[in-house]
This record gives structure tokens, C-alpha cells and sequence, in this order.
């Protein structure tokens, strides 16, 4: 028996239109699903970032304040241990690849001036001694922390913007 076109006609009519349909969906489906994605990882890249700044903000009222907030101190090595955690979470943030030398940056301007009960000044070293910590050595420790604030913030932005546009 040999094969004729005029006898498969009436079922490629019929099966064509499906077939066309089906593939539609599936191709509507995965670049739905691929676009839906892709906005879950932005929007948790942006509440990593709103943690970095709000550890940005508690950090420079910490090192400003004329008391040692034991509170505070234990607030922000907890954030900056969970967002250190978070950074090298998969799966999204192992695409963004953010370098370890960053966080370690960030973490050592917020922890390393002060930072330890017997370092901060004390109201009694303030109002004796003077401030043991002038003026211009806090504005230099919160500017380098706005400035690793800064660089960490720019270069997760930078990576967000290059894999998920």
C-alpha cells in the first residue's frame, strides 16, 4: 500500500490547529513562569538590600550614641550574620556572585572601632577625659561605613541588573 497525502489531509486539518494551540501554551507557560521567577529574585534582592541599609542606619546610631547599647551591639552582629548567611544562599544569590571581600569589608567598618564594651567610651571618659573618640574619628568611621554601605549595595545592584534584567 502505498502512501497517499490525499488520504492523511482530512486528519492533518484536524490535528494541526491543536498541535498549534498546545505549543502556544507551553511556549506562554514557560516564559510566564521564567518572567514570575525572575521577579521573586529581584524582589528578595531588594529586601537584602533594605536589610543592608537598615544595618547601615542602626550601626551608625550605635557608633553616634553616648551610651554602649548592649542591645544594639547584639542586634547588629545578629543581622550582619544573617545577612552573610543570605548572601551566600543559593539559588539567588549564588548567580550574583557578590566577592567575600565585600561582606568582610562591611562587617569590619560597622564592627571593628568601639564596637566591644571595653572599647566604648564611657559617659565618665566623655565628661572627663573628653571624648576619647573626637568628632572627626566618628565622622571618619561613619563614612567608611556609608562607603562599604555603598560598595556592597552597588555591586549587588550592578550583578541584579546583569543576570536578571
Amino acid at each position: 500500500m502505498l502512501f497517499y497525502y490525499q488520504d492523511f489531509w482530512p486528519w492533518i486539518k484536524l490535528t494541526t490547529p491543536w498541535l498549534l494551540v498546545i505549543g502556544g501554551w507551553y511556549v506562554i507557560h514557560r516564559t510566564t513562569l521564567i518572567r514570575e521567577r525572575r521577579k521573586e529574585k529581584r524582589e528578595e534582592i531588594d529586601r537584602v538590600l533594605e536589610e543592608i541599609r537598615a544595618i547601615e542606619s542602626i550601626a551608625i546610631d550605635f557608633h553616634n550614641s553616648e551610651v554602649f547599647d548592649k542591645k544594639a551591639n547584639s542586634n547588629i552582629t545578629l543581622r550582619i550574620d544573617r545577612l552573610s548567611r543570605k548572601l551566600q544562599a543559593p539559588p539567588t544569590f549564588n548567580e550574583l556572585k557578590i566577592t567575600t571581600q565585600l561582606m568582610i569589608e562591611f562587617r569590619k567598618t560597622i564592627t571593628l572601632e568601639h564596637f566591644d564594651k571595653s572599647n566604648f567610651p564611657s559617659i565618665v571618659q566623655r565628661i572627663m577625659k573628653g571624648n576619647p573618640y573626637p568628632a572627626t574619628s566618628i565622622e571618619i568611621l561613619i563614612r567608611d561605613i556609608n562607603s562599604a554601605t555603598d560598595d556592597l549595595v552597588d555591586c549587588i545592584e550592578a550583578e541584579k541588573n546583569n543576570k536578571f534584567p
